[in-house]
């Protein structure tokens, strides 16, 4: 009981000090009064907080003393208590289930986002900020808030973002890829997004903003100089290795719809390093479907015999494509894009993805499920055949 009753002393010292403003003037003392503002305004809270905890303390001290004096059941002590727990940690716990704005005002829509949405085919926006004006956390910036909106997007936050696609853009050394033009093609990169009222390179056209987003940054979309689609159709194909891949699909030189390089361990045939390369083929390729793992394609000219489809996602083992009924490789091309080796006279490509190594953890996951119900209903059934004693 002392013990219950120095604790109940202690909250009561607690009141005292919160309620007689102590820790607000320690905390300004302590700051040198550099955050005064914010210090008062939380003073009521400190205050109120001082007594909320101090209230729960005293019940459970009036508990005790009960106990002691053996007024109280067991079992109403113990549903007491649990009661005093379960209200002191919804009145604390409650805010944090709710500690920032809705996603509806975090993510809000403006000019810009609803301009990308009304893109019919798949683009990707790089959005990085070039200025110090720039609000803190922004998700739009910084994050991926974008992708909330559908708008994909070339950086932002990706968890189980792929190395390899990371070494394209060159995130190890500052994003320098992010300005390089052959970067755009490869990635589907249309836009960029970003803080600055002008970009340093040649060519690019402002279409949305300037506008503050939803995190208060005024943000400017622009238009990216030259074609850069989903899909096209490389004319020849060669191999390299993966050091020499990377440098070459980002040399400013090297013309990405022209050879598609594919990785040198891939069983696709392949043309030699050093053959002339083609001019690259006077047609384009229709999106008819883009889901995750699962595009449908249509090429609008029959691919030229020894030609690939470049396809601007990462390759990853699982990929498989069916070109006009038949089933055709697959392989990583361009360093980390999806390549598809095309028959002479293709038209039409369905790539679709499905992991083995995931379906087999799915299986042995409800195997391991199944097999701990079944454990628990056997356990229980034995349970009710043994005698009562």
């Amino acid at each position: 009981m002392r013990y219950a009753l120095a604790w109940a002393g202690g909250a009561a010292l607690i009141v005292l000090l919160a309620t007689g403003g102590a820790f607000t003037n320690f905390a300004l003392t302590l700051t040198g009064g550099l955050r005064s503002d914010m210090i008062n305004s939380n003073a009521p809270y400190v205050v109120a907080g001082a007594w909320r905890s101090a209230l729960f303390v005293w019940a459970t001290t009036a508990i005790v003393v009960l106990v002691a004096r053996r007024t109280l059941a067991s079992r109403v002590v113990g549903w007491a208590l649990l009661g005093i727990v379960s209200f002191d940690l919804w009145t604390v716990a409650r805010a944090y289930w709710r500690f920032s704005p809705p996603a509806a005002s975090l993510y809000a829509e403006d000019e810009i986002v609803r301009y990308l949405k009304r893109i019919r085919e798949p683009a990707r926006i790089i959005a990085l900020p070039l200025g110090d004006d720039v609000a803190s956390h922004d998700p739009f910036m910084l994050g991926s808030a974008p992708m909330i909106h559908g708008i994909r997007n070339v950086l932002g936050y990706h968890g189980n973002e792929l190395g390899r696609y990371q070494q394209l853009y060159g995130k190890s050394d500052g994003f320098q890829s992010v300005a390089n033009p052959n970067f755009w093609a490869l990635t589907n990169a249309r836009f960029f997004f970003t803080n600055a009222p002008g970009l340093p390179f040649q060519g690019v056209r402002l279409v949305a903003g300037p506008v503050r987003n939803a995190a208060g940054t005024m943000s400017y979309l622009y238009e990216l100089p030259g074609q850069h689609p989903f899909a096209w159709v490389a004319p020849t194909k060669v191999h390299l290795a993966n050091a020499s891949a990377r440098a070459t699909v980002l040399n400013p030189l090297f013309d990405v719809r022209r050879v598609a390089i594919f990785d040198s361990t891939t069983r696709i045939e392949s043309q030699p390093v050093n053959s002339p390369m083609p001019p690259p083929v006077p047609f384009g390729v229709r999106i008819d479907k883009y889901a995750p793992g699962s595009i449908d394609l249509e090429l609008q000219g029959p691919a030229p015999a020894g030609s690939a489809l470049v396809v601007a996602e990462n390759y990853y083992p699982g990929w498989t494509a069916i070109v006009d009924g038949q089933s055709v490789p697959t392989a990583r091309a361009d360093f980390t894009l999806i390549g598809v080796d095309l028959p002479t006279g293709a038209r039409k490509v369905r790539l679709r993805f499905a992991s083995a190594p995931y379906e087999t953890g799915k299986l042995l996951t409800l195997l391991a499920l199944g097999a701990t119900a079944l454990w628990a209903v056997i356990g229980w059934a034995q349970d009710r055949r043994q005698p009562v004693p």
